[in-house]
């Protein structure tokens, strides 16, 4: 037996589909939405990790270009020495230029037995 249409002509019972359309509908948002967020939060991350190791890098050749401002008499020969900054251990090489003027200086990370010599006060 049919159940009886109501007094607008439609037949009752469709709210079990449409509850679990909407399910269904909310699911595949949800996992769109869930793998866009967790991509961007893994790309963020690498970023942050990125700008930190590079904030570090800068500030140990900061060291550096501060060592050389302070000590112009350096031997013009390659040196390299460890320096840390921020918890981070650092290997500063420098290179002097190759038309015996001015100076290139290079950070990585790593360590080096060898530490910066005290900078002579100014």
């Amino acid at each position: 037996m049919m159940p009886a249409p109501d007094r607008l002509g439609r037949r009752r019972g469709s709210s079990l589909t449409i509850v679990l359309l909407f399910l269904a509908l909310l699911f595949s948002l949800w996992a769109a939405v869930h793998r866009t967020t967790a991509s961007f939060l893994r790309s963020e991350t690498a970023r942050v990790r990125r700008d930190e190791l590079d904030a570090g890098a800068l500030d140990a050749i900061g060291l550096a270009a501060l060592y050389l401002e302070k000590n112009p008499g350096m031997a013009r020969v390659r040196a390299s020495y460890g320096v840390t900054v921020q918890g981070t251990d650092f290997t500063v090489t420098f290179l002097p230029g190759a038309d015996g003027v001015g100076w290139s200086v290079e950070a990585a990370r790593g360590t080096y037995p060898v530490g910066l010599p005290t900078m002579p006060p100014k």
